[in-house]
């Protein structure tokens, strides 16, 4: 007769110690939902916008400025590609839209888009035609991707982004596109510390086929971070907002250490508010990728470490760094920079052996923002060799670039607006001679308007 072994009293009390967490758990999750619920039905949230009638800049060539942007001042050459929107959607009476200047003629061509735009953001011009990101409403919410048109404005293809709807920078290939993608680690979510939003940077053919790929997780940690809400100049939440998010923040991480799932997952209502959501550290915020000669590694700015590095594209090691004035990452600096470095920068560019950087200078309030470029040396230290103040004095704290152009020119796209300067003129673009220190170029906008982003095609 087998024999059956009675159940050890340590197997029985394993089991009664699961129960007992897992109904913990399930209380914990009904309880702090309740509360989530009741702040809701108190304090109500803010329904998410929507597609709205807004007024239509349409295609075609205008031999005066089009809608925000209210002046042109001096000679450039070639064309430049610019994408002008309103500062804040819900206040805007226009959708953005792509336009490219032709320095030559001194007209402006507007081009196509898709309908119900509500930001535009990397434009560029090709030999075949142009591509561009285009964020906008749908049927199924908020999207994004590129586009790409032949110089009929045709659609060739898209690239499609679904769980992002802004991509920062595309590198484009024969037959396939690098691009910077978020990596959502909902597993490192507990209450009170929000998930890691980890970034990574994908090669891929254009059948969606994943030809490399790079994580910046094992590469940097959220403790590196050094912006802050104050930095990036995030609204300001009402303690209930606050105390509502934080809730259904650790609910959510509760509820997926019982079942796994992805978020957001389920609504409230019918404002659209998310039942599940986590909060996240968005801890790197990578704006702009570079691919270097000879090798194919890979320049990164990563706006949220204040921090500029190199991939090694066959090991995937971060090979070269450079810091801003308080950056964690690294202790390599640059000097003769009076500011001691550079922060939040939003795109840079490596030219020979000079860095192109456009300074946000978020963590200097009190100055403005700035084109810098630093020479890089063989041996420590790298030194700044130029920098070109904004025109008004002002701080833009995000958006930007930064394009040598020829003839020791530099085109800079100043970006974004602060709130405080919604009424004041806004520089959108310059162009400024190395050589002499002074703006040879420039396009004005409209108090509040912005573009994403400035590039330049020169014959």
């Amino acid at each position: 007769m087998e024999h059956v072994r009675p159940p050890d009293h340590r197997d029985c009390l394993e089991v009664r110690n699961r129960v007992r967490w897992i109904t913990r758990a399930v209380a914990g999750i009904v309880v702090a939902l309740g509360l989530a619920l009741l702040l809701y039905a108190r304090f109500g949230t803010t329904p998410p916008p929507g597609p709205r009638a807004l007024k239509t800049v349409a295609p075609g060539v205008y031999t005066d400025p089009p809608e925000g942007i209210v002046a042109v001042h001096g000679e450039c050459t070639g064309r430049l590609a610019l994408t002008p929107a309103a500062s804040h959607y819900l206040g805007a009476t226009t959708f953005p839209y792509p336009v490219v200047y032709d320095c030559a003629n001194k007209t402006f061509t507007v081009l196509k888009n898709l309908p119900s735009l509500i930001f535009v953001g990397d434009l560029t011009l090709t030999k075949e035609g142009y591509y561009q990101n285009l964020s906008r409403f749908t049927d199924k919410g908020e999207t994004g991707s590129y586009f790409f048109y032949d110089h009929d404005g045709n659609e060739i293809r898209e690239v499609t982004q679904p769980d992002d709807p802004k991509v920062h920078d595309l590198i484009v290939g024969d037959h396939d596109v690098l691009m910077i993608q978020y990596a959502h680690d909902w597993d490192t979510a507990r209450c009170g510390v929000p998930a890691e939003l980890d970034i990574a940077i994908i090669q891929k053919d254009f059948d969606g086929r994943i030809l490399w790929k790079w994580s910046s997780k094992g590469h940097f940690t959220t403790d590196q971070r050094v912006s802050t809400d104050a930095s990036m100049h995030v609204p300001r939440e009402s303690r209930w907002r606050k105390g509502f998010e934080w809730l259904r923040s650790c609910y959510t991480s509760l509820a997926r250490r019982v079942v796994k799932f992805d978020v957001p997952k389920g609504r409230l209502f019918s404002s659209g508010v998310t039942l599940f959501a986590l909060e996240e550290n968005d801890y790197v915020h990578v704006n702009s990728i570079q691919e270097l000669e000879p090798g194919g590694d890979i320049l990164v700015s990563a706006r949220h470490l204040d921090t500029i590095f190199v991939i090694d594209r066959k090991t995937g090691n971060v090979k070269w760094a450079l810091g801003g004035k308080y950056s964690k990452v690294t202790s390599n600096r640059v000097s003769d920079d009076p500011r001691g470095g550079f922060s939040h920068q939003h795109y840079v560019r490596e030219v020979g052996n000079r860095l192109y950087v456009f300074d946000n200078g978020n963590l200097y309030p009190d100055m403005p923002s700035r084109a810098v470029v630093y020479q890089l040396d063989s041996q420590s230290p790298n030194r700044m060799v130029f920098q070109f103040l904004e025109p008004n004095g002002r701080q833009r704290y995000s958006l930007g670039s930064v394009q040598l152009l020829k003839n020791n020119q530099l085109l800079i796209g100043w970006g974004a607006v602060n709130e405080a300067d919604m009424g004041s003129p806004q520089r959108a673009v310059s162009i400024v001679d190395m050589a002499s220190g002074k703006e040879v170029f420039s396009i004005d906008m409209a108090p509040s308007w912005l573009s994403y982003r400035v590039k330049a095609v020169q014959p």
